[in-house]
């Protein structure tokens, strides 16, 4: 692991935690931002990890609201699946089932397939990153 980009960085394993800023654009939806943070876990101290995400997207006369399991693949690439709400006069309701996959390490490129009951709505959202690897979460 001490060649991978994030051992620079301190990584040996563990815990980290990923906040970040998006902006995307959904087909018959158009453009939104948005913010994520992200926990996650590795695997045997590989760099193979578990997380979940929770996030929110403001689009023109929309707010959303998801979260998500996810499986990241040296920090490179990874995907997941979850659930999204709408929000609408302090009321949550269900929007559909989110898929989504991504690619990079610190700017990620990612791709959202979200599947409602009525129709299917899929898109691309560019996503800056920060990995938070404190001692304290890492126990070293």
């Amino acid at each position: 692991m001490a060649n991978h980009p994030m051992a620079e960085f301190g990584y040996k394993g563990g815990q980290y935690i990923s906040p970040g800023v998006q902006i995307g654009y959904i087909f018959n939806k158009g453009w939104f931002a948005g913010v994520q943070i992200t926990y996650s876990q590795s695997i045997d101290r590989t760099l193979h990890l578990v997380g979940l995400s929770a996030g929110a997207r403001v689009y023109h006369k929309e707010i959303v609201l998801y979260s998500d399991v996810q499986h990241t693949m040296g920090f490179l690439f990874g995907y997941g699946i979850g659930g999204m709400w709408r929000v609408k006069k302090h009321t949550l309701s269900f929007k559909g089932i989110r898929f989504k996959s991504w690619a990079g390490l610190y700017g990620l490129a990612t791709f959202d397939y979200l599947m409602p009951s009525n129709r299917t709505n899929y898109g691309y959202t560019s996503l800056g990153i920060m990995h938070v690897m404190p001692k304290k979460i890492n126990n070293h």
